[in-house]
């Protein structure tokens, strides 16, 4: 069940996307949530029913990244968040996928385990989308929550990429030691 709804967040990535090229945001809206409460259930059904698995540890933060990048992209493109939010969330997640590929060269296997700081990140993420959605939709007023939780969500973004250099930094130190 847990990795169904990975599954179900990797296939909403191109309607979301889609949906809010062509201003169905609404739908786009909807679709979005529903990829943000898959995300959070499949999570803690994995851990109650014991079924973590290798799909669902590098599929869960794939289809989170595809969502957030996809929506942000767009969200971009048509003016409702700035360059740098975009600039920021595609930095973080290059530099962790090429430091995941330059650790399985040189030591073999990656380990994926997001760290506390990741996991705010990406609900501080998940939850600036839906504002923006929300206001887009005309569900959710606009106002300047929504520009603070912009600059808290690249504030995060930033600091979780920060944290992932050090601490993967520091673990090749040693085995190079």
């Amino acid at each position: 069940m847990p990795n169904s709804l990975t599954v179900l967040r990797l296939l909403l990535v191109v309607p979301i996307a889609a949906l809010l090229w062509w201003h169905y945001d609404r739908l786009a809206l909807a679709c979005f949530l529903v990829a943000a409460v898959s995300d959070f259930a499949d999570g803690i059904l994995a851990r109650r029913w014991g079924v973590e698995s290798r799909f669902g540890a590098l599929a869960d933060p794939v289809a989170d990244k595809l969502t957030m990048l996809a929506t942000a992209a767009v969200l971009t493109l048509q003016g409702d968040l700035p360059p740098a939010y975009l600039g920021a969330i595609s930095l973080r997640d290059v530099v962790i996928v090429g430091g995941a590929a330059a650790w399985h060269l040189r030591f073999g296997a990656v380990e994926m385990a997001p760290t506390h700081v990741s996991k705010l990140n990406t609900l501080v993420n998940f939850v600036l989308l839906l504002g923006i959605l929300g206001t887009r939709a005309g569900v959710l007023p606009d106002g300047p929550v929504w520009h603070l939780l912009m600059l808290t969500a690249i504030a995060t973004t930033l600091v979780s990429g920060a944290q992932y250099v050090w601490v993967w930094g520091r673990r090749a130190s040693s085995l190079r030691a």
